[in-house]
């Protein structure tokens, strides 16, 4: 029996979701994502600053500059790219802590929830401009 493709938004991630329309649950979650990558931006500033990161090098630098800028693209512009980059970026500089140091680059609960709200992100980023583009077409723009 053919089963019709499931909606990748039709689940919810917290409880206040539901009765959302399909366009504010895919806003609500690139803003997720973008305050995601805010937060993760400011723990890496605070870390490099007060000299927590061991090695700070022009990388880290150019790390959180990039999250922080391709965040402020996806919540204001509501860039599919700068979703899906912004979990690209993770998950390297996941695999680059790894490769250089085994024993402190486990998979964490944290990562995993990161690696899920980005993903959300990219999810609504899609759905948003999927949603646009149906209603331009509605108007006949």
């Amino acid at each position: 029996m053919f089963k019709p493709p499931r909606d990748p938004m039709n689940f919810y991630m917290f409880p206040f979701e539901k009765g959302k329309t399909p366009l504010e649950l895919a806003m609500l979650r690139m803003k997720y994502a973008s305050i995601c990558g805010f937060i993760l931006s400011g723990v890496n500033l605070v870390f490099m600053f007060f000299d927590f990161i061991v090695i700070t090098d022009i990388y880290t630098v150019i790390e959180i500059a990039l999250v922080a800028t391709l965040s402020l693209l996806l919540l204001i512009t509501k860039s599919r790219i700068a979703s899906v980059l912004l979990l690209v970026i993770y998950i390297s500089s996941r695999i680059i802590i790894y490769i250089e140091n085994p024993a402190s680059g486990s998979p964490s609960l944290m990562a995993i929830a990161v690696v899920a709200i980005y993903w959300c992100g990219i999810l609504g980023s899609f759905s948003y401009h999927k949603i646009k583009r149906q209603e331009n077409a509605e108007q006949g723009v």
